[in-house]
């Protein structure tokens, strides 16, 4: 995953304007560690349309469509 956002995005290719045509490669949900902690989820991802790559950390609860 890339360094740590501020603010967690919701997957989305900004050169296509879309998210119609990410395929999803890792995803990691948030995890609640022993110390109460909460370890932010993350998402790698390819737009099929533009061939764009990224990888982020994600919003509590999104979750790839199936």
């Amino acid at each position: 995953m890339k360094a740590e956002l501020a603010n967690p995005l919701v997957p989305f290719c900004y050169l296509c304007g879309t998210a119609r045509f990410l395929m999803y490669e890792n995803f990691a949900p948030p995890q609640l560690l022993p110390s109460g902690h909460l370890l932010t989820g993350g998402v790698n991802y390819t737009c099929m349309q533009c061939g764009q790559f990224s990888g982020h950390n994600i919003p509590a609860g999104w979750r790839p469509p199936e």
